[in-house]
């Protein structure tokens, strides 16, 4: 059974309608104020301080790609982008690795902080750094560094929010088995510790 021409045309011109309806619909999400927009996208996430994937179906990227209003509410919304982890391999790009802290770190804004920090390899010092630049407002801490890193970082000065710390300094070599800190953390708030090899 074929269409004919002027079926065709017609089919057409009910398409052209019909999409002309759809553009001009409002749908009622979109009504919603950012504000309340964006305390849903809140409640969408996993509670802080449990850190959210950051990519996939229940990370904050994901409500981003939905449409244009959305992405840019995702974006404004500080506390979406408060947890987040980095892991740095040997075949990791530092520079990307960077780039993408620096960026979170802009977007969540000036909130309190819950990371995940995770390095096996000795040219980690550009993320280290910026991540070590924001520990005034680090809250929730996850370490699995170098064993003289960790000397370093609890040398920096005070961490004022620092709550829970869990740690673990890996060791390069059998000399590093020898390594301690003459360090103390400055960290009035921090109530829960959890050391491992240092």
């Amino acid at each position: 059974m074929s269409i004919s021409w002027t079926e065709k045309e017609l089919l057409k011109a009910e398409q052209h309608i019909l999409r002309d309806r759809i553009n001009v619909y409002i749908y009622p999400v979109l009504t919603l104020p950012p504000e309340v927009v964006s305390e849903i996208f809140v409640h969408f996430l996993s509670v802080y301080p449990k850190r959210a994937p950051q990519k996939g179906l229940l990370s904050p990227i994901i409500l981003a790609q939905i449409c244009g209003l959305w992405r840019q509410i995702a974006f404004s919304t500080p506390r979406l982008w408060r947890t987040f982890g980095i892991t740095l391999t040997d075949e990791s790009d530092g520079a990307g690795q960077v780039s993408a802290v620096e960026t979170l770190l802009q977007r969540s804004g000036s909130c309190p902080l819950s990371v995940e920090f995770s390095y096996s390899r000795y040219d980690a010092s550009p993320l280290f750094q910026t991540i070590t630049a924001h520990r005034a407002r680090w809250q929730h801490l996850k370490l699995c560094i170098h064993v003289r890193d960790l000397s370093t970082m609890f040398g920096l000065g005070p961490f004022p929010i620092l709550r829970s710390l869990t740690t673990t300094g890996w060791l390069a070599s059998p000399m590093d088995f020898g390594y301690r800190s003459t360090t103390s953390l400055a960290a009035p708030l921090l109530h829960r510790v959890a050391l491992g090899h240092y």
